[in-house]
């Protein structure tokens, strides 16, 4: 697990989602997180960048038309598995370095479609 997906798991707890596995593979695709909450399963896609410069309004800044397909292939065949819906949910973690420190900012997308 990466720095990213440690910092979305401890943000999806926080916010009282149930992290029932990381970086879950599904054949040769993967999924970030999986969530449980409210009777619910979403699936989780982790982005890390660098500054907060990106278009919140438009996913395709941070999620390659690849990218996308492969998330929701993984999506549709952990669905089809577990015979259980499932949403797909996007985190954006924006690292801003400053001369003493480094901050986070943290920004949940949970019905980016």
């Amino acid at each position: 697990m990466n720095l990213g997906e440690l910092i979305a798991k401890y943000e999806l707890e926080k916010r009282g989602y149930k992290v029932i596995k990381t970086n879950l593979r599904i054949d040769h695709l993967e999924i970030d997180i999986l969530t449980y909450k409210n009777g619910r399963l979403k699936t989780w896609e982790v982005r890390m960048r660098t500054s907060y410069t990106y278009n919140r309004s438009d996913i395709r800044s941070f999620l390659t038309n690849l990218k996308a397909k492969r998330l929701l292939k993984a999506t549709y065949k952990l669905e089809s598995k577990i015979k259980h819906p499932l949403s797909i949910g996007l985190i954006l973690i924006s690292r801003i370095k400053r001369k003493d420190r480094t901050m986070y900012i943290i920004d949940l997308l949970p019905d980016p479609w």
